[in-house]
């Protein structure tokens, strides 16, 4: 599995607007995560692109080699207007 999914990302409380640390991971995966203020946010992708990534970026690490290049993917979530 790749790195992909230990990028973290920063969740907003829908409730109080407090910011909550995550990683993608955890929204693949459907987990609950708490606010500060205590209310419980349940992560959920809204689509299925993390894991159309996430595959095409295991086929290139199978075909560059087991181990030879290594890289770094930056994701970033753009704030709504």
């Amino acid at each position: 599995m790749s790195e992909l999914l230990n990028t973290p990302i920063s969740v907003t409380c829908p409730r109080c607007g407090e910011k909550v640390e995550a990683t993608l991971g955890d929204v693949q995966g459907e987990h609950r995560v708490t606010c500060p203020n205590g209310h419980a946010i349940k992560l959920k992708p809204k689509n299925d692109s993390l894991k159309k990534v996430e595959k095409a970026l295991e086929g290139l690490e199978r075909a560059v080699g087991e181990g030879h290049v290594h890289f770094k993917v930056n994701v970033t979530q753009r704030e709504r207007e």
